[in-house]
């Protein structure tokens, strides 16, 4: 280890200084760490807990990795800001400034979101407990065998159907509602009359009108549609084929076995149900929670059909979690904004002298402030253009006095007010530009006459995420190779 940090300290001083070998190597440990964590810590009974991929990261583990974030950090510019070669006029390459500050960026990306290793960890151990054969095999084997298990009479009433171009399927039947209630003041509801009609006929509630999709996984292969397996449930329980509705209950039973949903009901009893009324009349329902809040008592059988649905979106999410995925997308670029902007506010620590940065600090609170009084007073616009006017006149007033070789530290000041806000220029021009858009234009209802009539408009309008996007490496770029020159001329300059 000596010789290793003598022979960066005498031929890469950067990789010395920045102390990259020691804290790269302590952040892969700790993202494995964290990964590791979320591997062995996910279980299939962990699915119905969880909606999203998101929501496997808790407020426990989030505090957790920001706690481990702010050790490492301060334990890293404990070392790392000791020396500053820039301040002390070594010699340095021409780029050196420019390396140093995609060194910074680099660990402060990776130090500030230990969490996400830990919800790639889960959701890599749920791909391996549920891949997306066997998610496409439960979901087919839950939606057929749901017809089966009656949770509320209204999925099997007479108007449900599986044409969803039929507008019979916009008629809504509620459970608790008399519909032959003639005092009612919607007796008369165009909706009520079609109920009513319907409640008049012998099937009403029958296991043969079922067709509702538990699960939908539309555009997954080998995905039955609801008008596909409805055949085969008319097909039992015309024969009176009690052996196949119990062989697919065998294995919906199976499904929430595997991922511990709660139930508590008899696969012969839910079999032979289907069969106690001549027109296949649904003769029983089963509660979808053990406990009736309205009696205060527990029910001898039921089915937690919440938990199962939990579970299966869940393993949805799963098959299609990634970096595509919109809301891991936005996640992952609100942390880049994270880790740009802070490390921004290390490199103008290290590039400026600390009276500057001071300075720089105070005035930043008192503009913040300036800045949140006019938006007191003013809409969501007036706040935008007082940033970009405040922005635009740090850098040209800081650029005009550099010229006349005025008052350095005032000079510094505005240089890093500047390049404070310089994260959020494109963000703000971004979201004037959509704001007043969708004021004049966002009547219209055809879009194609609005996407040829204002192109440019409406190319934004529908691409902010991409723009956010990619103002993160117009940043970055700004600030490596521009305005690490300003700092230069700055640093030239004589003292006061």
């Amino acid at each position: 280890m000596f010789n290793l940090q003598n022979r960066l300290l005498t031929r890469y001083p950067l990789l010395w200084n920045t102390r990259i070998v020691w804290v790269g190597s302590a952040l892969v440990l700790i993202h494995l760490l964290f990964f590791l964590a979320g591997f062995i810590d996910f279980g299939a009974a962990s699915f119905k807990a969880n909606y999203s991929l998101s929501s496997i990261i808790s407020a426990g583990m989030v505090t957790f990795s920001i706690l481990c974030s702010l050790v490492l950090l301060v334990c890293w510019l404990v070392f790392y800001l000791r020396n500053n070669a820039y301040k002390n006029f070594y010699i340095i390459d021409k780029y050196h400034l420019s390396k140093e500050f995609f060194i910074i960026t680099l660990v402060l990306v990776f130090a500030i979101n230990f969490f996400e290793s830990y919800k790639w960890g889960g959701w890599l151990k749920a791909r391996t407990i549920t891949s997306k054969q066997q998610l496409v095999k439960e979901a087919n084997t839950v939606n057929l065998a749901m017809a089966f298990v009656p949770t509320s009479k209204s999925a099997y009433f007479s108007l449900v159907n599986c044409n969803e171009d039929d507008p019979g399927r916009d008629i809504q039947y509620l459970e608790n509602h008399d519909y032959f209630d003639s005092t009612a003041y919607d007796y008369n509801n165009m909706n009520n009359v079609i109920v009513r009609r319907a409640l008049k006929n012998k099937d009403a509630f029958s296991y043969k009108n079922y067709c509702n999709e538990f699960i939908s996984l539309k555009g997954y292969d080998g995905f039955i549609s609801a008008k596909e397996w409805k055949k085969t449930k008319d097909r039992w329980s015309d024969n009176h084929e009690t052996d196949s509705i119990k062989y697919i209950l065998r294995q919906w039973m199976a499904v929430c076995n595997k991922y511990q949903v709660d139930q508590k009901l008899d696969i012969d009893e839910l079999a032979s149900l289907v069969f106690s009324d001549p027109n296949y009349n649904v003769t029983k329902v089963f509660p979808s929670n053990q406990y009736n809040y309205s009696t205060s008592a527990y029910y001898p059988n039921y089915f937690q059909s919440s938990d199962l649905e939990w579970a299966l979106h869940f393993a949805d999410s799963c098959q299609l979690g990634g970096w595509h995925r919109s809301d891991d997308l936005e996640v992952f670029t609100v942390e880049l904004y994270v880790a740009l902007c802070l490390s921004i506010l290390l490199f103008s620590y290290r590039l400026f002298s600390r009276k500057t940065f001071l300075i720089s600090t105070i005035g930043s609170i008192v503009w913040t402030i300036l800045v949140i009084l006019i938006g007191v007073s003013s809409e969501l616009e007036g706040i935008l253009w007082t940033c970009l006017l405040l922005s635009a006149s740090f850098l040209g007033i800081a650029l005009l006095m550099m010229r006349i070789q005025s008052s350095k530290a005032l000079i510094g000041a505005l240089l890093n007010w500047h390049i404070y806000l310089a994260p959020f220029i494109i963000m703000f021009i971004t979201i004037l530009i959509e704001t007043n858009f969708e004021k004049k234009h966002g009547w219209f209802n055809n879009d194609e006459y609005v996407k040829q009539t204002y192109p440019v408009a409406y190319w934004i309008d529908h691409h902010i995420g991409l723009i956010f996007r990619l103002n993160l490496l117009l940043v970055f770029l700004y600030v490596t190779f521009f305005f690490t020159r300003l700092s230069k001329k700055w640093h030239i300059m004589p003292e006061e």
